[in-house]
């Protein structure tokens, strides 16, 4: 199509070049197509939770190995990915129940090595990657061991017993065993609220006090008249930076374990 008004050279050179700029122009027009693709899935995604709502909270999308987040969860997680850019290689999830919340990990994240401990976790038909352990988050030594056959771990999720002491024991045994940048997320907050009712006891709030703490500690303030639980304290100078939501605490944890020293209180009637 050059040949009249170019040598054979020149024809050839204007082809590649032609070649060259469809290429890009084809990868641009990909790149915008997937960027809007991507908007809108994320937008249906909300609108269909939105819409099942009522079948979450009823539980019928959640007896079996569907994922086990309520709404807001999915919501706070969804913030979490796309404000922190997550790229995770190691995932510990404390409470799996069928499953469900692994597979949805695994899809965010198909290069993490992923693990999730239960009282009676799946053994069954989790893909490649996903790893289940049997165990009760209460137990330090337990948790400590897979903090150290596991990780050091990126992101670590906390949706176990709701307890406010087995997720500071739990927190207290894994922070030494936290990748620098970590995302370490405790779910359901609001269960403590829920002490004494229909014969629960999940414990006092340990968690108001030590978000109080992270905020004094970021204004430089003294935390001696705060009345945060001893084996956290140590914790209060590791965490950068918080995320909170309607039921859920994400905490960065920002600087590595040996630079505070012997582990805390509960770590040492165990091997670290």
């Amino acid at each position: 199509m050059f040949g009249f008004f170019a040598s054979a050279a020149e024809t050839r050179r204007l082809r590649r070049e032609l070649k060259v700029a469809r290429a890009l122009s084809t990868r641009l027009l990909q790149t915008r197509m997937a960027e809007e693709l991507a908007a809108q899935l994320l937008r249906r995604h909300t609108r269909d939770f939105e819409s099942l709502r009522s079948d979450f909270e009823s539980g019928t999308l959640t007896r079996g190995v569907l994922i086990q987040k309520t709404t807001d969860s999915l919501a706070f997680y969804r913030r979490l990915v796309l404000g922190h850019d997550l790229a995770p290689r190691r995932i510990l999830e404390i409470g799996v129940k069928g499953g469900g919340s692994l597979l949805l990990w695994r899809a965010l994240f198909p290069q993490a090595a992923i693990v999730g401990l239960d009282v009676k976790p799946p053994l069954t038909g989790l893909p490649e990657g996903v790893v289940t352990l049997q165990g009760d988050q209460s137990d330090a030594k337990l948790m400590k061991h897979i903090g150290r056959v596991h990780g050091p771990f990126d992101l670590v999720v906390d949706d176990g017993s709701h307890v406010s002491d087995h997720q500071r024991l739990s927190f207290v045994c894994l922070a030494r065993h936290l990748s620098p940048g970590a995302l370490y997320v405790i779910e359901d907050l609001h269960a403590v609220a829920k002490s004494g009712t229909a014969g629960t006891d999940y414990g006092d709030d340990v968690w108001g006090d030590f978000v109080r703490a992270v905020f004094r500690h970021f204004q430089k303030q003294p935390l001696d008249d705060l009345p945060l639980e001893p084996s956290l304290r140590p914790l209060v100078r590791r965490v950068t930076d918080m995320t909170l939501g309607p039921r859920q605490l994400a905490l960065r944890i920002g600087l590595p374990a040996e630079r505070f020293g012997p582990a805390p209180e509960d770590g040492a009637s165990t091997p670290d």
